[in-house]
């Protein structure tokens, strides 16, 4: 595919979505607020410790996660227990879990930027996320090309949104702590993300189809049977 390698659509469809909010939180609050919705099982301790980097280095920055594993409060502890500072964990907060997707979308409005995990990386979060007007700080695999990896890479050049890929975990830390000192230029971002995504070739359904009939038609033409 030249494009995206994949078409989004929500449960409730794309003309159904919930409202963003216009104001975008770090220019009310005065600070940046990054944020995971991701499995437990991507969040391993190598993510955690670039995370934790983060939280450091941008001492006025929140994290908020949520994720259904939590329920298990011994999952719960042990994502606490990776945080070697545990000093940081002042500005952690955990999200009740959502127990429907109308409930679940909405919370998406309580982060400025969302934290991708690797080496695997998020798919149906990244969508949500961007179709929510949060981008996605994510880290491109230049070395190996995992696709499980560069999702939501392509997602997010996909969207134009080439600022939040980064290409090593210092790269990703960097970028992180520069947009929470300088939440300012985040401001009106909410509905560019969105409207990026919405409006871009992920969603663009007639056009994926197309392409991807297009390209069964010459591979069948072409191949040498």
């Amino acid at each position: 595919m030249d494009r995206s390698f994949l078409a989004y659509t929500p449960s409730m469809g794309i003309d159904n979505i919930p409202a963003i909010d216009e104001e975008q939180l770090c220019i009310k609050n005065e600070y940046v607020t990054f944020g995971s919705f991701n499995r437990f099982n991507k969040i391993n301790e190598m993510v955690v410790a670039v995370w934790e980097k983060i939280l450091q280095r941008a001492p006025t920055a929140r994290f908020t996660i949520k994720t259904k594993e939590f329920l298990t409060p011994k999952l719960k502890q042990k994502f606490l227990d990776r945080f070697k500072d545990k000093s940081v964990l002042d500005r952690v907060i955990i999200m009740p879990y959502s127990d429907t997707y109308s409930e679940h979308l909405p919370d998406y409005n309580k982060m400025d930027i969302a934290l991708d995990t690797f080496p695997y990386s998020g798919t149906t979060t990244s969508c949500e996320s961007l179709m929510m007007g949060v981008p996605v700080l994510t880290l491109f695999d230049k070395v190996r090309h995992y696709h499980s990896q560069n999702v939501t890479t392509s997602l997010m050049k996909n969207c134009g949104l080439d600022e939040f890929v980064t290409d090593s975990q210092e790269a990703y830390i960097e970028r992180a702590v520069w947009y929470a000192n300088n939440y300012k230029t985040l401001s009106g971002l909410r509905k560019r993300v969105r409207d990026a995504f919405v409006n871009g070739p992920i969603c663009n359904y007639s056009e994926f189809t197309n392409e991807f009939e297009d390209k069964l038609i010459s591979l069948y033409k072409n191949h040498k049977w």
